[in-house]
């Protein structure tokens, strides 16, 4: 038999070729991984930044430019005649206040959405009476400012300022449950509660309110669920009774790896929230 001295035989080459074809398999696919892991922490990172933001509107009194339907602070809001605030554009010549500034409303704040197996969430912003339905008494708590998140619930008043917030890196919501509570809990509520039809900055107290709502991808849409979101942000059936916040525990997957997840825990506290994270299974 032939051989090459001082060479190398066909069977030796490609032997060679193939383990430095598995090495480089073995390292790309631990690259590729450790970079889904870097990607996934700081969508983890920015989702955690969204919510402290949210917050930091609502304590300031800030308006809210939806995705789904323009500038909130270029709108009318008054009372529809129902008992309940509603928002519409300004007619032409009409002065425009704002809804955070208008005679009849104040800006409460904002309520979350969260849906399981969404990599959405739907960021409501919520107005109130700043009168007693039928009244020129000031209201003194949420629940007398009829609060109402201004979306398409409002047959007659077509303004929405929902923001559609996508969570970053592919990641998607498994589940939302609230620390000591049975239940999931997918809608909480960031809100000053009105004392005497203040608003921001004028003696409102910060509140945060979990409620015990299932969402689906399509329970938000009117047609379907009989205005569930409103129904609940305004402690209605299915709602009936929301609790503090307390703790709320977010668990969170990175959908192109199916193995990372984390938990973003948001705890409310009277002047605000504080959240934090924690990269560990959850469920």
């Amino acid at each position: 038999m032939l051989s090459n001295r001082g060479g190398y035989t066909v069977i030796e080459v490609l032997l060679v070729l193939a383990i430095t074809g598995a090495l480089l398999t073995v390292g790309f696919s631990a690259f590729r991984g450790k970079q889904g892991q870097v990607q996934f922490q700081q969508a983890m990172y920015n989702t955690q930044s969204e919510f402290q933001t949210i917050v930091n509107d609502v304590l300031s009194g800030a308006t809210q430019d939806g995705t789904e339907g323009g500038d909130a602070s270029s709108a009318i809001c008054e009372e529809t005649g129902s008992g309940t605030p509603g928002v519409r554009p300004p007619d032409p010549g009409e002065t425009v206040s704002g809804v955070g500034t208008g005679q009849d409303c104040l800006m409460l704040g904002r309520s979350v959405l969260v849906t399981p197996d969404s990599g959405t969430l739907n960021i409501f912003v919520v107005v109130g009476l700043r009168y007693l339905a039928g009244s020129d008494r000031p209201v003194t708590n949420f629940e007398e400012a009829a609060p109402t998140p201004v979306n398409f619930t409002h047959n007659n008043w077509p303004a929405d300022f929902t923001k559609r917030y996508a969570l970053p890196g592919g990641t998607q919501v498994i589940s939302a449950k609230v620390v000591g509570q049975t239940g999931e809990f997918d809608l909480v509520g960031f809100y000053l509660n009105p004392q005497a039809g203040s608003s921001a900055g004028q003696g409102s107290t910060f509140t945060a309110l979990a409620y015990p709502f299932p969402s689906t991808s399509d329970n938000y849409k009117v047609p379907l669920y009989n205005n569930s979101i409103e129904r609940c942000i305004q402690q209605n059936s299915p709602c009936t009774n929301p609790v503090p916040l307390g703790v709320w525990e977010l668990c969170l997957q990175n959908s192109t790896t199916s193995s990372e997840r984390a938990k973003l825990i948001i705890t409310g506290k009277p002047g605000g929230v504080i959240t934090d994270l924690k990269f560990e299974n959850c469920t």
